[in-house]
């Protein structure tokens, strides 16, 4: 009997020692600054020729969220405050990853998150 205990404990240590290695791989992952995230978005956007100069680039509240299981900062663009008559009306909503690779646009139509780049 004792054996059979031991096997079984040496059996559920080694998963958790797996499991703890797995999370702790994901969580290993390059992350992105806010920061260089919206810099990342906005040449991007520009390269893409989608921005003009009456825009700028807002975090959404919150800016962090998920997006296929991917962690993302959210942003809108909106026409700047000063724009006569459009003044601050949102364009479009973006996301991006963490890791600064992969930009989402949001398709509100379809309720659904686009992949860009």
């Amino acid at each position: 009997m004792s054996k059979k205990y031991l096997l079984i404990s040496i059996g559920i240590i080694v998963i958790v020692i797996f499991s703890i290695c797995i999370k702790c791989g994901k969580n290993d992952l390059p992350t992105t600054s806010m920061m260089d995230a919206e810099r990342i978005l906005q040449e991007y956007l520009k390269s893409a020729n989608q921005w003009e100069e009456e825009y700028s680039l807002e975090p959404t509240d919150p800016v962090v969220g998920e997006i296929d299981n991917n962690e993302v900062y959210r942003f809108e663009v909106r026409y700047k405050e000063n724009v006569e008559e459009v003044g601050s009306r949102l364009i479009n909503n973006y996301a991006i990853t963490m890791d600064g690779k992969t930009i989402f646009l949001y398709d509100l139509a379809n309720d659904q998150w686009i992949i860009q780049k």
